[in-house]
């Protein structure tokens, strides 16, 4: 739709839901489309103003991936190693921890879509 070609988005979205809801999502989008009048700036993203927002967003992305999971899962040998647990053990708690982390981020996924996201 965007690249100018309905007649390539239709069948993907009758496949999806049928020729009414190919038809609605399909003015749903050009109405979208219409409504974006300006390209992004991303000069826009140095503006004085938006310097703290651009910061704190920048500082909380390193500091989640500096204590977050992916801490547990690059150091899981070392960390379950360290805790006493053989190389069987470890490899099982790294497999349960991987499932239970897939599992949640599944649950996130559904609470957040079930929610919606607020504007």
């Amino acid at each position: 739709m965007k690249a100018g070609k309905p007649e390539k988005a239709f069948p993907t979205l009758y496949k999806i839901g049928g020729e009414v809801y190919a038809r609605e999502e399909m003015a749903g989008i050009q109405a979208t489309l219409d409504d974006v009048s300006e390209k992004v700036d991303f000069k826009a993203l140095f503006n004085p103003k938006f310097r703290v927002v651009l910061l704190i967003g920048m500082v909380v992305a390193v500091f989640q991936q500096w204590c977050g999971i992916n801490t547990v899962f690059n150091y899981a040998e070392e960390i379950f190693t360290a805790a006493g647990y053989g190389v069987s053990d470890t490899l099982f708690n790294i497999v349960i921890t991987g499932t239970v982390n897939l599992v949640f981020t599944l649950v996130a996924m559904f609470t957040v879509d079930r929610w919606g996201v607020k504007n």
